[in-house]
């Protein structure tokens, strides 16, 4: 592919986004790393380690993360959730 104006160069970076994913042991870990990634991204993936696919397990509190969403804790709402659920 070849760019050879500003626009097309512009084009191209809106298209691209760099999407952080948080994994977190404690409420207070998740919110730290999601008031640094929303500085850069509007979309965050949120990893959840229940240790039904894996003998490990990580912060996973539906709740929690859904108030935060709700409230004003970041400066960016909503963030698009995804769930994947694999068995």
């Amino acid at each position: 592919m070849k760019i050879g104006t500003n626009e097309e160069l512009i084009k191209l970076k809106v298209m691209s986004e760099l999407i952080p994913a948080i994994l977190a042991n404690s409420k207070q870990e998740f919110e730290e790393k999601l008031r640094v990634a929303e500085k850069f991204s509007s979309t965050v993936q949120i990893d959840i380690l229940d240790g039904s696919l894996l003998p490990i397990s990580n912060w996973h509190d539906a709740e929690a993360v859904s108030a935060l969403a709700k409230s004003n804790f970041i400066s960016k709402p909503p963030w698009p959730l995804l769930l994947t659920i694999l068995k």
